[in-house]
């Protein structure tokens, strides 16, 4: 959309300058022309910066959204790492009670 508005801004920048260069060739006749030559001038001016200010925005709400997904990824990372310590913590349990039950049947016999 911005390279659509940069190209036009290109176009009627073009056409100013066209519209400048009659109303010299015309003169005191071409003055009239001349005022709306350089509104048109503006215009270009105008639409070239707004799509500069579209593109930094569509740039802008790309990083938002790469940033967004990183971190989806990464908490989805984090919950993984946290099953997994808390299966390790219930292995070592059991391996805890199966060294008790295995000293206590030893002081046993």
């Amino acid at each position: 959309m911005a390279d659509t508005v940069n190209e036009i801004s290109k176009s009627t920048n073009l056409l100013s300058l066209n519209a400048s260069v009659e109303a010299a060739k015309a003169k005191e006749s071409g003055s009239g022309f001349a005022v709306v030559a350089n509104e048109i001038r503006k215009l270009a001016k105008s639409s070239s910066e707004q799509a500069s200010e579209i593109q930094n925005i569509v740039i802008v709400n790309d990083i938002k959204d790469e940033i967004t997904s990183i971190s989806i990824s990464m908490n989805n990372d984090i919950n993984i790492q946290n099953k997994k310590i808390i299966d390790i913590q219930n292995i070592v349990k059991k391996i805890s009670i199966i060294s008790e039950n295995t000293t206590s049947s030893t002081q046993l016999e």
